[in-house]
């Protein structure tokens, strides 16, 4: 379900993307936000893998989202950034039919990159406390 979270970003970056660049959102941009939702899950899935891997380790909550984000910045941020330099040409192409798809996939990926690295670990932290804290038959919290 968190790894949903990072979907809404990724449109929010790849539509201002478009609106910004002024470019239509045509059949091809629709392929390049299709791919782009894949390296976006991709990088949410990296994250919480690692977040739980910390929490296994007996790591508080909060640590672990702290320590995941330290340790997979880097190669996250490098994925972002090889993408994005891979596309620049097609992007400042010019061409009609590509050019939309670089813009949607581009815009979207910085985006939702960097919105990720910050929405991923708060979530996890939000709805893992709500595990933690469960109402008793009483109406009283108690800790699980």
């Amino acid at each position: 379900m968190i790894i949903l979270f990072t979907v809404p970003l990724a449109l929010i970056g790849s539509m201002l993307g478009l609106l910004i660049f002024g470019k239509p959102l045509s059949f091809t941009a629709l392929l390049g936000v299709v791919s782009l939702m894949g390296i976006v899950v991709k990088n949410a899935i990296i994250l919480l893998d690692y977040i739980n891997q910390a929490r296994e380790q007996s790591c508080a909550t909060e640590d672990a989202c702290l320590k995941a984000v330290g340790m997979r910045f880097r190669p996250i941020i490098l994925t972002t950034a090889t993408a994005l330099l891979g596309l620049s040409p097609l992007a400042v192409s010019g061409s009609e039919l590509f050019s939309p798809m670089a813009v949607a996939l581009m815009s979207g990926l910085l985006v939702s990159t960097l919105l990720a690295m910050i929405v991923i670990p708060v979530i996890y932290a939000s709805l893992n406390n709500l595990r933690i804290i469960r109402a008793d038959d009483k109406g009283k919290y108690q800790a699980m």
